[in-house]
């Protein structure tokens, strides 16, 4: 059964995929039948962004044939742009992915810091030589620029037998598709590599440039005083309940020149959020103030005494939306609102949630996420 036949069997399933934006850049070997699976999958607005220096009016035009014959009436924006501006382009506002098919091995560093600095998760469908590699990518984890950061010579093409390429770029739409519906898994992600001459799949971990902690949740919002910390204390509670120590940690993102601070909590305090999470059950409760400049290095440092030293089958619950940025937490929950303003911290991060759930929750979206976390934690 095709995507396009599965979601007219789940209309609900359409319109939700449907109502994203995907941007595919590049025009590489994967670019048309990646354009291919999202369209079939649903996926109804797109812009195709290629550069001056390789366009492909061939390539382009197929994609727009892929896409058109998938038979939901997507619009397609085309965009051509120099190769030298990609560190600093602004993707459309409305791109909710970008689907990297570049295939010149020092551009892909450069886009990566694109979406960090716009919060765009990546899906890398690329072709290099002898071998296809699709990944899901988290430009926060710095993967890319890792994964490219030495410049080779261009390695001889070798075009992809069909069934291997519709292969790769299924999985490019699948993890795409994950991303879309609000299912990824950026914590485990790792990379897939197509080897076009023995047509052998192996997988290897993504390399990243920020810590993995595999008993951090972390709860992040739209704006201010959306109940974060009401979150915090629900799931503190049934965590407890069922045996698991508890952490709490409440990271406040201050102006720059803010002096940096950890302060850890008393159990004598006063103040009714505190002595709910201790009467709760809590074993520590702190706050880390730092500025944006100062966060990455803060956290580190006292992460290695508050995180560190937990029990082995502890967690720690983080308050925080701009810490996603320098550090991928087991699970990642971000509360949304239909109305109102946003912040900048939940613009760059609330993509790269494993859940999003809508303020005010609800008791079974607390019994949800705990059963989430005690899922992922005893894998």
């Amino acid at each position: 059964m095709s995507a396009h036949e599965k979601n007219e069997m789940n209309p609900q399933l359409a319109r939700s995929i449907g109502a994203h934006s995907v941007l595919i850049t590049g025009q590489g070997e994967m670019a048309v039948p990646a354009a291919k699976t999202l369209a079939e999958e649903g996926i109804t607005s797109f812009t195709l962004m290629s550069f001056f220096d390789d366009y492909q009016e061939t390539t382009e035009s197929q994609m727009i044939r892929v896409i058109r014959e998938a038979g939901y009436g997507a619009s397609i924006r085309i965009i051509q742009a120099s190769r030298h501006d990609l560190q600093h382009y602004l993707f459309p506002q409305e791109t909710d992915l970008v689907l990297d098919c570049l295939d010149n091995d020092d551009s892909h560093g450069a886009l990566e810091q694109s979406c960090r600095l716009q919060g765009l998760p990546i899906v890398m469908a690329e072709s290099n030589g002898n071998s296809l590699q699709v990944a899901l990518i988290d430009p926060h984890a710095k993967s890319l620029s890792l994964l490219f950061q030495t410049i080779q010579s261009p390695a001889p093409f070798h075009p992809a037998a069909k069934d291997l390429l519709e292969l790769a770029a299924q999985e490019a739409g699948q993890l795409a598709r994950s991303v879309l519906i609000g299912e990824p898994h950026f914590y485990d992600a790792s990379r897939s590599i197509y080897d076009k001459s023995t047509k052998v799949i192996s997988q290897e971990p993504l390399t990243l440039a920020i810590p993995r902690y595999p008993r951090m949740i972390m709860v992040g919002s739209d704006r201010r005083k959306q109940s974060k910390s009401t979150l915090c204390l629900a799931l503190a509670h049934q965590l407890i309940e069922q045996g698991r120590p508890v952490r709490i940690l409440k990271v406040s993102h201050e102006v720059p020149g803010t002096k940096t601070a950890f302060l850890e909590e008393s159990r004598d305090e006063e103040k009714p959020r505190i002595r709910s999470f201790f009467q709760a059950g809590c074993e520590r409760v702190a706050r880390l103030i730092a500025s944006e400049a100062n966060m990455e290095d803060a956290l580190s440092f006292f992460l290695k005494d508050f995180y560190e030293t937990m029990d082995r089958n502890g967690v720690l619950l983080v308050e925080s939306s701009t810490s996603r940025r320098f550090t991928q937490p087991r699970f990642f929950v971000h509360l949304t609102a239909l109305e109102g303003h946003v912040k900048t911290s939940a613009i760059l991060t609330r993509r790269f949630a494993d859940l999003i759930i809508e303020a005010p929750f609800t008791e079974q979206d607390v019994k949800h996420i705990v059963d989430q976390v005690n899922s992922l934690m005893t894998e």
